[in-house]
């Protein structure tokens, strides 16, 4: 019965395409043959469904050609997780201490919102984090089947190897996932009997940012040897991936994050990073990334002491002293300048670099003499800076090289002078003044007409925080230069014919005009009792006092808040 009922539909549906077919007069009406309606609606109806069809067919690969595979850019996914895992880590430390202080005011229901709102924040980075993590555990290479479009012959499930250092990341989420649970069972206690479940809370609150700290490290660490373990793989054969793996050290070394260089100098980076500098299948573009890395990461004593020990203060001057290219020279001045700044807490000697010194003030001096633009300048001219105080034996090698009088004849040369370079060439002056060699060598050279130039730098000219820090650098270090420089009543009337003693009025009875500043009203006031004694301009009282202090207190200037 069900075959006839199909026989009589189909014959039913002939006959609607007849009749429906437009015939002209005259002419026989013949039936249309289904098979060839169907020819005729393909293309328009199906048209698509055949491509996708065809797009998700098995691509035959050879055995030659089947293990060929793509390399997903490890460094490009560490340096995203590790972004992650910073900005996710200062965001808990911020809600931990927001409930610390709702604890303290006692706002009970604000408290049991914002822990809802950690132990989600929490449960969604390990979520996240996991499924990133299998993802490219098993797409870190994939064969060309496997791309998007395509559809793979063989539907196993390839499970992906698990190192040791993940295992211990797993275990220590789970170590915060059960310290989460118990801190939303203590949440939710705490609405009903609140007096102890609170007390509980803040204990495991405490325990919670100690185990999310640790996963945190944990986590860094495993990015951050990702990177350093591609970058040293990638030597011989993988220039792209080298470039990659470089910029995101660079990158990192950016964050400014304490914990971030202590897992960098742990991970072998620094020792890596000599190694790409120094191989001979290091093209110029490496070279100049990985030095540019290593100035970038080696802003803690341990990064130094590790560059110490891989030789970086013998490969620093080799590559000073040998004939590089321009390029390659600055940024090893570069990384010169950022492992002896002052700037780097107990960082008082760096190994290597008294029994190169001779060799490093030489190429120095030479490379502030050449055009290489006012970047290039900085670096040189920090250099140099920084030398002076970290080994103070370079200043007879600087006098031999006549390093002042490049400085300040390029400074001068110069149309548009950064005011960091102004700091770091004061900074030369001010410390070759207080030497009895340096003081004669800086009076020939015209070091007091320079100094009053740099006294005329006008705070309002600054536009950031730093640049008016550095200003206040230029003006105290500039007043501390001439303080050492005007012992005899030539210089000072050399001071006097230059208008520098306005100026200096100025500073000291104008606070706006030095920043506020206290350093500088000091080395000014000291500048003005020095030279007062050879002057003929009458000074006011209160700016020679014989008590110098007395002469600070009636003059700084310090915000009072009436509120």
């Amino acid at each position: 019965h069900t075959i006839i009922e199909h026989e009589d539909t189909q014959t039913e549906h002939a006959e609607e395409l007849t009749v429906n077919l437009s015939v002209e007069p005259g002419k026989e009406v013949v039936p249309a043959d289904p098979v060839s309606m169907w020819w005729r609606d393909l293309l328009v109806i199906t048209d698509s469904e055949c491509m996708t069809y065809l797009q998700s067919k098995p691509v035959e690969v050879s055995s030659t050609a089947s293990r060929r595979s793509y390399r997903r850019p490890t460094s490009v996914l560490s340096k995203t997780r590790i972004h992650s895992v910073l900005d996710t880590s200062k965001s808990i430390q911020s809600m931990i201490h927001h409930l610390n202080r709702q604890f303290s005011k006692q706002k009970l229901a604000d408290v049991n919102r914002t822990v809802m709102e950690l132990i989600s924040k929490i449960q969604d980075y390990v979520y996240d984090y996991n499924l990133n993590q299998t993802r490219n555990l098993s797409l870190e290479t994939v064969s060309v089947s496997d791309l998007p479009g395509l559809r793979s012959r063989d539907d196993a499930e390839v499970i992906p190897e698990i190192d040791g250092m993940y295992e211990i990341l797993l275990l220590q989420q789970k170590i915060v996932l059960q310290v989460v649970d118990r801190l939303k069972l203590c949440s939710h206690r705490s609405q009903y009997t609140p007096q102890k479940p609170v007390q509980d809370m803040r204990r495991v609150l405490v325990h919670l940012e100690h185990a999310f700290s640790k996963l945190c490290d944990l986590s860094l660490r495993k990015e951050v040897k990702l990177v350093v373990e591609t970058l040293s793989s990638s030597l011989e054969n993988n220039e792209y991936l080298m470039v990659e793996c470089l910029n995101t050290l660079i990158e990192l070394g950016n964050q400014q994050s304490s914990q971030l260089y202590t897992i960098i100098a742990q991970m072998k980076t620094i020792e890596t990073l000599v190694n790409v500098s120094q191989s001979s299948y290091s093209v110029k573009e490496i070279k100049l990334l990985a030095l540019r890395s290593i100035s970038s990461v080696c802003c803690t004593v341990q990064c130094i002491r590790n560059l110490e020990k891989a030789g970086g203060i013998d490969m620093i001057t080799r590559f000073l002293v040998s004939g590089s290219s321009l390029e390659v020279r600055v940024e090893a001045a570069g990384v010169l300048a950022q492992i002896t700044s002052p700037w780097i807490s107990d960082n008082h000697q760096v190994q290597g670099l008294k029994e190169n010194l001779s060799n490093l003030v030489h190429q120095l001096s030479t490379l502030a003499r050449l055009q290489c633009g006012e970047d290039s300048f900085l670096l040189v001219s920090a250099a140099l800076a920084n030398l002076t105080f970290m080994e103070p034996g370079c200043m007879e090698m600087m006098l031999k090289h006549s390093t002042s009088r490049i400085l300040t004849s390029r400074l001068e040369s110069m149309s548009e002078v950064s005011i960091f370079a102004r700091d770091q060439v004061t900074t030369v002056i001010a410390n070759l003044a207080g030497t009895s060699g340096g003081r004669e060598r800086i009076l020939s050279e015209k070091g007091i007409e320079f100094l009053v130039s740099q006294m005329k730098v006008e705070v309002e000219s600054a536009e950031t925080s730093a640049e008016s820090a550095a200003v206040e650098r230029v003006l105290k270090k500039s007043a501390i230069a001439l303080c050492r420089l005007c012992l005899g009543e030539t210089e000072c009337r050399i001071l006097e014919g230059n208008g520098a003693l306005h100026r200096i009025v100025q500073l000291c009875q104008q606070p706006y005009t030095r920043n506020y500043s206290d350093s500088v009203l000091v080395a000014c006031l000291a500048l003005l009792r020095r030279v007062s004694a050879h002057l003929h301009m009458d000074l006011q009282e209160n700016l020679v006092q014989e008590n110098l202090v007395e002469s600070f207190r009636e003059l700084s200037h310090q915000h009072e808040s009436y509120v």
